[in-house]
């Protein structure tokens, strides 16, 4: 019998990253709907949808090519079908270079003898939607600009004061 993991305390290190993905989800493009996914999946063709990464056909998830932490727009040509291993083990990495890596989970690592090609296509595809991913100061004025260092800043000076809290209680409780 396979017993599922141990469960992990969530702490402000788990919370904090998603709060700051929200925030620039919420500065990011957001086009992907049931137009967009037709288009994807005539350019990537094929018989059956498939991760762009491996090639299999257990696809679970989509994949910002440029992750939202790095500026990603939930569009056509930064939006690709992806399994859980490759989703998982490419993280916030540029997918070309962890497609042909040695990171554990990539495609390579995996043993997929057409990664080369895949990375290709994956390009072809960005190329085609013109893709350029935007850092926040290239899609906010300088008064958001300013409004979202201060929050940025807030945010962890907030994580900052989490964690001094945990470490203290923690002290004084001998909890681990």
């Amino acid at each position: 019998m396979t017993l599922p993991k141990i469960p992990q305390r969530t702490t402000p290190g788990f919370a904090f990253p998603g709060l700051n993905r929200a925030l620039l989800e919420c500065i990011a493009v957001r086009e992907f709907g049931a137009n967009q996914v037709k288009e994807l999946l005539e350019f990537f063709g094929g018989d059956e949808p498939s991760c762009a990464f491996c090639g299999t056909t257990a696809v679970q998830r989509w994949d910002h090519l440029v992750p939202v932490t790095k500026g990603g727009d939930t569009v056509l040509g930064n939006m690709v079908l992806a399994c859980g291993k490759c989703d998982d083990s490419k993280g916030d990495r540029p997918y070309d270079e962890w497609a042909v890596g040695s990171t554990p989970g990539s495609p390579k690592s995996r043993g997929v003898v057409d990664v080369e090609q895949r990375v290709a296509r994956i390009r072809e595809y960005v190329a085609r939607y013109g893709y350029r991913s935007k850092s926040p100061e290239e899609r906010l004025n300088e008064e958001e600009v300013q409004k979202f260092e201060v929050l940025r800043a807030d945010l962890a000076k907030l994580r900052k004061d989490f964690d001094d809290f945990i470490m203290v209680f923690r002290r004084r409780s001998g909890l681990r």
